[in-house]
């Protein structure tokens, strides 16, 4: 899970540092780790899509051993954390989804993610 939340960090500064190839409309990227129940995924989103943080946010993945998509599955999800940021009018969203094999309950995950400042989503 850590490895995922390295993603999310490592996406944000590139979104908001103004990439020069801005391509129209928002963009979803989306890395799983791991299978089935045990599972975790990433979806980060952004109102301003460049092929480079695309690039960059699969790689990190592919490189980490994850599986790129284009959203976090909700089959057999808890549900999800999610954190939003906006910066000189680039909002970026982060939603860490949590499945029935994680070690905690849908209950703790949800109080964890409100203690952490995030906003717990169902699946």
């Amino acid at each position: 899970m850590k490895r995922l939340l390295r993603l999310g960090a490592a996406v944000l500064p590139l979104w908001s540092g103004g990439a020069c190839d801005v391509l129209h409309g928002s963009t979803t990227t989306a890395c799983t780790m791991g299978a089935g129940p045990s599972q975790t995924c990433v979806e980060v989103w952004s109102n301003v899509s460049t092929s480079q943080v695309n690039t960059s946010a699969q790689n990190d993945c592919t490189n980490n051993g994850g599986v790129v998509s284009n959203s976090c599955s909700r089959d057999g999800a808890d549900g999800g954390c999610k954190k939003s940021s906006t910066t000189s009018g680039v909002e970026v969203s982060t939603t860490l989804w949590y499945y029935s094999g994680a070690d905690d309950t849908a209950a703790a995950e949800a109080s964890k993610c409100a203690e952490a400042g995030g906003t717990w989503l169902a699946p």
